[in-house]
């Protein structure tokens, strides 16, 4: 859905966890000129009680990367509870939020995260599960279906 976002938005998506065998360091990776995958590098801090901690430190990094660049984001597109540091430095800064939900990672801390999340972003959008058996169109129009549902609920929100 990030790449068919970019089509029309300057899109960098935060990858804070990268391929299996990403990179140690932060990685920029232009895909192409609307959209940039960053990956801030390799998680040292990999010990489950210190998981916020961690999200922080990557946070720290986005910012430093993205001031680099001179990119603010106008809004910030979130699917892990633990990055909620990201939604309340850019809510704070103007740009809007949305906590793309799902039930995975359900422990006790993600689900804290999760709660307090949900309380604090502009939108929470909940997708239904697709199909495995999808063609490759069917799942591109799904997407693009997600899409266009979720500018739907942005800008009924924007009139409320």
């Amino acid at each position: 859905m990030i790449e068919l976002l970019s089509g029309s938005n300057n899109i960098v998506w935060v990858n804070p966890y990268g391929p299996v065998n990403g990179p140690i360091f932060p990685n920029i990776y232009e895909v192409k000129e609307t959209l940039t995958i960053y990956h801030p590098g390799v998680n040292l801090l990999a010990l489950q009680s210190l998981r916020l901690l961690s999200e922080r430190r990557r946070l720290l990094q986005v910012i430093f990367y993205l001031t680099g660049r001179d990119f603010e984001p106008d809004m910030v597109w979130i699917d892990n509870p633990l990055a909620r540091c990201f939604t309340k430095y850019y809510m704070k800064k103007g740009a809007k939020t949305i906590y793309y939900a799902d039930d995975m990672n359900q422990d006790e801390q993600t689900f804290t995260e999760r709660r307090e999340l949900i309380k604090e972003v502009d939108l929470v959008y909940k997708a239904e599960n697709l199909p495995a058996d999808l063609t490759e169109d069917d799942f591109i129009k799904a997407l693009n279906e997600r899409l266009e549902e979720i500018d739907r609920l942005l800008k009924k929100k924007k009139h409320m």
